[in-house]
């Protein structure tokens, strides 16, 4: 079976990316072909919100991919970007991992990046969210307002992923727009679905992927006892301060379901059988001019 790859992608909206992903997956799940070929003969351009779980799901879906007819161009960015694997983190020092990311710094975009997402690697996370931060702060010139934000979005996505996937590994990436002013930035995980993690905290009301993501998005805490902090999964204030108070996009898809949210409004959509995701995608648009009437405290609660 040969799947071609699209030539490029409207970036207008975050969910054009994904439809495309849902189709190949679909595509991928319906044929009984144990050999795939992947064809890019016509691409030119892909955001990272669909090559990042084009990779995972190319090492998770248990055939064979041949990546066929990529343009010199293409092949080139696939490499850097280290679409084969992804940069294992711990495979590196600290100080050589800042090393391996600063040849990035005059880039526009980050590499996947690999990192350890068990709760006992809290010291390497918080050295990849320094580094990615110092990294997209020089690429960007981000400051102010803009880049506490930027800080504290990425801080309470990657704690989702160490905090409630049950994901040995998590993984990151990240592309700007010069002339768009804005970055899109995807994080990922192979846990086990917003789901898994209120099934594994008894919160036996929660019946479905769907009903899941609704209660992440809306505050509800995998915790199962009365004083629980009503804080979730911490999306509620990521997605206030992104969407309200930069007017960003912001998409979440789990399981079988996914959310969006922009400006105009947001969406809950339970997935046909043929589209599933066994973890979690985080993908987020952040404008970063910086904007006189953004305050970065009204969205802390």
């Amino acid at each position: 079976m040969t799947i071609s790859m699209p030539h490029r992608i409207d970036d207008s909206n975050l969910g054009n990316a994904f439809n495309y992903l849902f189709w190949v997956i679909s595509e991928m799940e319906k044929t009984e072909d144990e050999e795939v070929v992947w064809d890019f003969d016509k691409t030119t351009l892909l955001p990272p919100v669909f090559l990042l779980p084009l990779m995972l799901y190319r090492h998770k879906c248990g055939k064979s991919i041949t990546c066929v007819d990529l343009s010199e161009s293409i092949n080139d960015y696939f490499k850097i970007i280290r679409f084969d694997k992804g940069l294992r983190a711990d495979a590196f020092s600290e100080d050589e991992l800042k090393k391996q990311m600063d040849i990035f710094a005059a880039q526009t975009f980050i590499p996947m990046i690999d990192f350890p997402a068990t709760r006992n690697k809290n010291d390497i996370r918080n050295a990849i969210l320094d580094i990615v931060e110092t990294i997209l702060v020089k690429q960007l010139n981000i400051r102010g307002q803009i880049r506490t934000a930027l800080s504290y979005i990425l801080a309470e996505t990657i704690d989702n992923i160490t905090e409630h996937s049950c994901s040995d590994r998590g993984y990151i990436f990240a592309q700007y727009y010069p002339d768009k002013h804005y970055i899109d930035i995807c994080i990922a995980d192979n846990g086990i679905t917003l789901l898994g993690s209120y099934v594994k905290n008894n919160c036996h009301d929660i019946i479905d992927d769907l009903d899941a993501l609704k209660n992440a998005c809306t505050g509800k805490s995998t915790k199962n006892r009365p004083d629980a902090e009503n804080r979730g999964y911490g999306i509620t204030t990521s997605k206030r301060m992104l969407v309200e108070g930069l007017n960003g996009m912001f998409f979440l898809f789990s399981g079988a379901a996914f959310h969006f949210m922009n400006k105009e409004g947001q969406s809950f959509v339970k997935l046909p059988k043929t589209i599933r995701w066994d973890g979690t995608i985080v993908a987020l648009r952040i404008p970063y001019d910086e904007k006189k009437d953004f305050n970065y405290s009204q969205y802390i609660k």
